[in-house]
């Protein structure tokens, strides 16, 4: 048997192992849109000559402007994973095993303009809680999700999740908007004490402060898009907040 030390460290080995993957994976997703705005390969930028300093800093913005980070987080096995890859491949892939951590890019265009959603998918077990909380740094939106066909996963929203981002929030002092979805809606089947309506959904969502309240289903696609608007449109109007907070921080100092 391994002693609790033991076991403490390998836990600490394993959440060090998978930031480094997540850096990683973040820094290939934005090497991937430089190329896409630049429409070179990388060899080509060197025999390149430099444009000016504006039009290199408009470029980064814009990049910037297009990404949008997003942690999926809820209990096991209510199809949260299924949500980004549904929408992104267009089907379910039924041989699909979950992992310690996952993550996916997801395209959606909204107003005439694409952006790419890096969502981060994390393991729902309690002790991975070390590992969901980088995700949460890194992430500007968090989707948190129940099954509406499993009134118990509804119910660990108050009682896990919500404490869980409460934590996280106090030692970041920074809050994150969140979207409440509900899943697997194609299984949903009118047992009201297994079962949870949308109007229970609703009401979840104004007690705990979400941006809203969506329903979906992975399997026929149904409410998917309306998921990533919301997550778009969230982080969005969450950047235009800080933005208009440094501003007024600038004016104060300004008239000092």
């Amino acid at each position: 048997m391994f002693g609790r030390s033991t076991v403490q460290q390998c836990e600490a080995k394993i959440v060090l192992l998978m930031e480094l993957l997540l850096l990683l994976l973040l820094l290939l997703l934005l090497l991937e849109v430089l190329d896409s705005h630049t429409g070179m390969k990388p060899d080509q930028t060197s025999n390149r000559k430099n444009t000016s300093w504006i039009k290199k800093s408009n470029m980064k913005h814009d990049v910037n402007d297009n990404l949008v980070y997003c942690a999926v987080m809820g209990d096991s096995r209510i199809g949260k994973s299924s949500i980004s890859r549904s929408y992104e491949q267009g089907y379910i892939d039924a041989d699909h095993q979950s992992t310690l951590f996952e993550n996916y890019v997801v395209r959606h265009k909204m107003v005439g303009k694409e952006y790419l959603i890096s969502m981060f998918d994390t393991a729902s077990e309690k002790n991975f809680e070390n590992l969901r909380s980088f995700t949460y740094r890194e992430s500007e939106v968090l989707l948190l999700c129940f099954s509406t066909c499993d009134r118990e996963t509804l119910t660990s929203i108050n009682d896990l999740w919500m404490p869980e981002l409460k934590r996280h929030s106090k030692q970041t002092k920074q809050k994150r908007p969140v979207i409440l979805v509900g899943t697997q809606i194609d299984l949903r089947v009118g047992h009201e004490d297994s079962e949870v309506s949308t109007d229970e959904g609703v009401q979840l969502a104004k007690d705990i402060g979400a941006d809203c309240y969506v329903e979906c289903s992975a399997r026929d696609q149904k409410g998917l898009k309306e998921v990533f608007q919301h997550v778009v449109f969230s982080a969005l109007k969450s950047r235009k907040k800080k933005t208009n907070i440094i501003k007024k921080i600038f004016r104060r100092r300004s008239t000092i």
